[in-house]
């Protein structure tokens, strides 16, 4: 969380994360410094909101709404789920929070625990487990982003490391072929084809793999521009072809005129038209050279 993502958020939301924050850093000040926000903002902010602080804690008016109203529709988005819908999805409830226990533990150990992570995401993804929040979200990643601080990106990654890189027999460790390589080196790898990732090792860094990737895309490119470049001499050589058929046709075109200009002359020598006669002749000698 920091200063931008903070402020973007509703009065209930900026209370609860304060509450939290003062429970992990040990006061209002430690959370302050930790997104970059001044203490006297928030309390001046909460002031005029009405917030009051109970104890440790701060507390607003709760604005209560049953999650499902009586023809079944949803709630409004960020609307506290009632005591009784509560009662009605306990089970639901309660995996949520081990859900979302154990990926706070885990975090904070995020070097060898990624995969545990992206195990918990994506069951709360399936499940839809972010539906039984005490807020309702539209989908996993507004759920991840506001309860967890879990960027949309960084919840991808998680659930593709887990689902392309976990143990078959036990999906909350690594393959044994991935078991030495990082969480950063495994993101990096999540698009790569099959016979790039054949050759990546783990002792190659982030950026080894992101130029290797560069390579695989330029090489897919070259191929690509290659059977364009065939396209289009295949277009040429076509091209060619239909001109030498065109010059073709026309040659014949022009030696039939040449045949009906000649019958036609030795017609026109019975009548001793001499005027004719070298008209033709005339005729066909321009039609011979442009055969030529």
């Amino acid at each position: 969380m920091d200063k931008v993502a903070f402020n973007k958020l509703s009065v209930e939301l900026q209370v609860k994360e304060v509450n939290a924050g003062i429970k992990e850093m040990g006061s209002l000040r430690g959370f302050c410094m930790a997104i970059g926000v001044s203490k006297s903002t928030i309390l001046s902010r909460f002031k005029k909101d009405g917030v009051v602080k109970e104890g440790d804690n701060y507390l607003i008016g709760k604005k209560v709404a049953p999650a499902r109203n009586d023809v079944g529709e949803q709630s409004p988005k960020g609307h506290e789920v009632s005591s009784s819908i509560q009662a009605d999805f306990g089970s639901e409830i309660s995996l949520l929070n081990e859900s979302e226990l154990s990926i706070r533990n885990a975090i904070k150990d995020i070097a060898v625990s990624f995969v545990k992570v992206g195990y918990e995401l994506k069951q709360i993804k399936d499940k839809k487990l972010y539906l039984y929040s005490d807020k309702i979200y539209s989908s996993v990643f507004e759920y991840a982003l506001s309860v967890l601080h879990i960027r949309q990106s960084t919840v991808y990654n998680l659930i593709g490391v887990y689902n392309n890189f976990g143990s078959d027999g036990d999906k909350l460790t690594l393959k044994k072929e991935y078991s030495d390589f990082s969480y950063s080196q495994l993101s990096e790898m999540l698009s790569l084809p099959s016979e790039v990732l054949e050759d990546i090792k783990s002792t190659d860094s982030v950026r080894d793999i992101k130029d290797k990737k560069k390579k695989s895309k330029k090489e897919k490119s070259e191929q690509s521009t290659s059977l364009e470049d065939d396209y289009e001499q295949i277009a040429v050589d076509v091209s060619v072809e239909k001109k030498d058929d065109d010059k073709i046709n026309l040659v014949l075109s022009r030696l039939q005129v040449i045949e009906i200009v000649h019958n036609l002359r030795d017609s026109m020598r019975l009548t001793n038209d001499e005027k004719a006669i070298k008209a033709l002749n005339d005729a066909m000698d321009i039609l011979k050279c442009s055969l030529l």
